[in-house]
Protein backbone atom coordinates (compact mmCIF):
# COMPACT_ATOMS: atom_id res chain seq x y z
CA UNK A 1 0.00 0.00 0.00
CA UNK A 2 1.47 3.62 -0.78
CA UNK A 3 2.28 5.90 1.72
CA UNK A 4 0.71 9.33 1.02
CA UNK A 5 2.48 12.50 1.24
CA UNK A 6 1.65 15.86 1.94
CA UNK A 7 3.26 18.80 1.18
CA UNK A 8 4.19 19.69 5.11
CA UNK A 9 6.10 16.15 5.18
CA UNK A 10 7.36 16.98 1.79
CA UNK A 11 8.78 20.12 3.45
CA UNK A 12 9.67 18.79 6.74
CA UNK A 13 11.78 15.75 4.92
CA UNK A 14 13.49 18.38 2.91
CA UNK A 15 14.64 20.75 5.71
CA UNK A 16 15.75 17.86 7.25
CA UNK A 17 18.18 16.73 4.43
CA UNK A 18 19.44 20.24 3.85
CA UNK A 19 20.73 20.92 6.99
CA UNK A 20 22.15 17.48 7.22
CA UNK A 21 24.11 18.33 4.03
CA UNK A 22 24.98 21.94 5.57
CA UNK A 23 26.35 19.86 8.48
CA UNK A 24 29.84 18.20 7.03
CA UNK A 25 32.40 18.09 5.58
CA UNK A 26 34.61 20.37 8.05
CA UNK A 27 38.23 19.50 8.31
CA UNK A 28 39.40 18.30 11.81
CA UNK A 29 42.52 18.37 13.62
CA UNK A 30 44.07 14.51 13.68
CA UNK A 31 40.37 13.73 12.59
CA UNK A 32 38.87 14.43 15.38
CA UNK A 33 36.26 16.33 16.15
CA UNK A 34 36.70 18.66 19.22
CA UNK A 35 40.74 19.29 18.57
CA UNK A 36 42.07 22.75 17.52
CA UNK A 37 43.37 22.89 14.41
CA UNK A 38 47.19 23.95 14.18
CA UNK A 39 47.46 26.58 11.81
CA UNK A 40 49.92 29.37 10.30
CA UNK A 41 49.13 32.88 8.92
CA UNK A 42 51.30 34.45 6.31
CA UNK A 43 51.75 37.98 6.35
CA UNK A 44 50.22 38.44 9.66
CA UNK A 45 50.11 42.66 9.41
CA UNK A 46 47.93 44.67 7.99
CA UNK A 47 45.29 43.34 6.57
CA UNK A 48 46.50 39.53 7.51
CA UNK A 49 45.47 40.83 11.14
CA UNK A 50 41.48 39.40 10.62
CA UNK A 51 43.33 36.38 9.80
CA UNK A 52 45.37 36.37 12.98
CA UNK A 53 41.70 37.06 15.24
CA UNK A 54 40.41 33.92 13.15
CA UNK A 55 43.72 31.57 14.15
CA UNK A 56 43.52 32.34 17.67
CA UNK A 57 40.44 30.45 17.67
CA UNK A 58 42.78 27.82 16.95
CA UNK A 59 45.95 26.54 17.93
CA UNK A 60 48.44 29.15 16.41
CA UNK A 61 51.96 27.28 15.51
CA UNK A 62 53.73 30.24 14.00
CA UNK A 63 52.99 34.13 12.04
CA UNK A 64 54.83 34.85 9.35
CA UNK A 65 55.31 38.89 8.45
CA UNK A 66 58.50 40.62 6.68
CA UNK A 67 58.31 43.50 8.94
CA UNK A 68 60.42 42.64 11.90
CA UNK A 69 57.81 45.19 14.05
CA UNK A 70 54.35 43.95 12.96
CA UNK A 71 55.61 40.42 13.45
CA UNK A 72 57.13 41.17 17.43
CA UNK A 73 53.81 43.35 18.14
CA UNK A 74 51.53 40.70 16.35
CA UNK A 75 53.08 37.22 18.04
CA UNK A 76 53.13 39.89 21.79
CA UNK A 77 49.09 39.76 20.88
CA UNK A 78 48.67 36.16 20.00
CA UNK A 79 51.04 34.99 23.31
CA UNK A 80 48.88 37.04 25.17
CA UNK A 81 46.26 35.45 24.01
CA UNK A 82 46.83 32.26 25.00
CA UNK A 83 49.55 30.97 22.64
CA UNK A 84 52.97 31.37 24.21
CA UNK A 85 54.95 29.44 21.82
CA UNK A 86 54.40 30.53 18.83
CA UNK A 87 57.01 30.69 16.01
CA UNK A 88 57.93 33.69 14.05
CA UNK A 89 59.36 33.67 10.68
CA UNK A 90 60.85 36.46 7.98
CA UNK A 91 60.59 33.99 4.86
CA UNK A 92 56.97 31.44 4.54
CA UNK A 93 59.14 29.14 2.80
CA UNK A 94 61.80 28.16 6.33
CA UNK A 95 58.54 28.65 7.68
CA UNK A 96 57.12 25.78 5.72
CA UNK A 97 60.29 23.37 6.04
CA UNK A 98 60.34 23.97 9.49
CA UNK A 99 56.60 23.56 10.21
CA UNK A 100 54.60 21.74 7.43
CA UNK A 101 54.25 18.30 10.07
CA UNK A 102 52.94 20.42 12.44
CA UNK A 103 50.56 22.52 10.42
CA UNK A 104 46.70 21.96 9.51
CA UNK A 105 45.71 25.03 8.17
CA UNK A 106 47.53 28.20 7.08
CA UNK A 107 46.23 31.66 6.43
CA UNK A 108 47.82 33.39 3.27
CA UNK A 109 47.14 37.14 3.54
CA UNK A 110 49.90 38.50 1.41
CA UNK A 111 50.28 41.76 -0.95
CA UNK A 112 48.36 40.82 -3.98
CA UNK A 113 51.13 39.32 -6.18
CA UNK A 114 52.06 36.18 -3.71
CA UNK A 115 49.20 35.21 -2.78
CA UNK A 116 49.36 32.12 -5.44
CA UNK A 117 52.92 31.08 -4.67
CA UNK A 118 52.34 30.58 -1.39
CA UNK A 119 49.10 29.11 -1.58
CA UNK A 120 50.54 26.22 -4.31
CA UNK A 121 53.23 25.52 -1.98
CA UNK A 122 50.99 24.98 0.97
CA UNK A 123 48.25 22.75 -0.82
CA UNK A 124 51.30 21.15 -2.19
CA UNK A 125 52.34 20.05 0.72
CA UNK A 126 48.62 18.76 1.60
CA UNK A 127 47.56 21.92 4.10
CA UNK A 128 44.38 23.17 4.18
CA UNK A 129 44.54 26.98 2.85
CA UNK A 130 42.56 30.05 3.31
CA UNK A 131 43.93 32.75 0.69
CA UNK A 132 42.73 36.71 0.88
CA UNK A 133 41.56 38.04 -2.72
CA UNK A 134 42.69 38.08 -5.27
CA UNK A 135 43.76 34.85 -5.23
CA UNK A 136 46.66 35.04 -8.13
CA UNK A 137 48.03 37.30 -10.15
CA UNK A 138 47.34 35.60 -14.10
CA UNK A 139 46.08 33.23 -15.68
CA UNK A 140 49.17 31.01 -15.27
CA UNK A 141 49.01 31.27 -11.53
CA UNK A 142 45.05 30.32 -11.64
CA UNK A 143 45.79 27.43 -14.12
CA UNK A 144 48.71 26.07 -11.75
CA UNK A 145 46.39 26.85 -8.07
Amino acid sequence: MAVKSTRRSFLKRSALLAGAAACGPYVYADGAPGTKLRTAVIGSGGQGAASVNEAVGEKVVALVDVDDNRLAETAKNVAAKGHPDVKTYFDYRKMLDECHKELDAVFIATPDQHHAPAAIRCIDLGKHVYVEKPMAYCLYEVRKL
